[in-house]
């Protein structure tokens, strides 16, 4: 059952990509919302808001970091045994922003439904816009991970690296849930280090 989008199949979330687009956009309106809730709560200081998630939480929250508009930063993110919605046409539209090789309007000329709406929601990070190097980034996944392979969470940090973000990348073996879970007491110690290093 699905928390936050509907996902047929972790072994390849790239299967019906299109069926993933309406809880993608209902958890970012969601998100969204908690986000502006969190940051007035802090004054208004964004840099302070931690955010994150695991599993398809983390998924989702991987989704909202690529697609937050530059004017809204935060302070830290952290997301464990997790991927990347998308991930491959997400290379594609990085790939080709980077050479150029457009239609003139911003997009691919053979662009999909799926390639519209990502390029719809990633102007950001299409325009340079992204102010993507003042956010730290803590992936973990295991290795034994019986859900979401670790090779998804290797492809989120390559994404995530390709659009400018500095991300700190670890793996872990034994946690609970056949490795689908935060790994202790190593990867908590570890994410406890990172925001301790990097919250303002």
């Amino acid at each position: 059952m699905p928390e936050w989008f509907e996902a047929p199949s972790l072994a390849d979330p790239t299967i019906r990509k299109e069926a993933q687009i309406p809880g993608i956009i209902e958890s970012y309106n969601y998100i969204e919302g908690l986000i502006a809730d969190e940051i007035n709560l802090l004054g208004c200081k964004s840099e302070n808001l931690l955010f994150g998630g695991i599993s398809q939480g983390g998924a989702a929250a991987l989704w909202m970091l690529l697609c937050r508009h530059a004017t809204s930063q935060i302070g830290v993110f952290f997301a464990a045994s997790t991927w990347l919605p998308f991930v491959d046409t997400i290379e594609k539209i990085l790939s080709i922003s980077n050479s150029g090789m457009t239609d003139g309007a911003g997009q691919d000329p053979a662009s999909t439904d799926t390639d519209s709406f990502l390029h719809q929601h990633m102007q950001c990070l299409l325009g340079g816009e992204h102010k993507a190097s003042e956010i730290k980034v803590f992936l973990g996944h295991g290795l034994d991970d019986a859900y979401v392979d670790a090779s998804l969470g290797r492809q989120a940090r390559h994404v995530l690296t390709a659009a400018g973000f500095e991300v700190e990348w670890k793996e872990y073996s034994g946690a609970d849930q056949e490795g689908h879970w935060l790994q202790e007491p190593t990867e908590m110690d570890d994410i406890r280090q990172f925001i301790i290093k990097y919250m303002k």
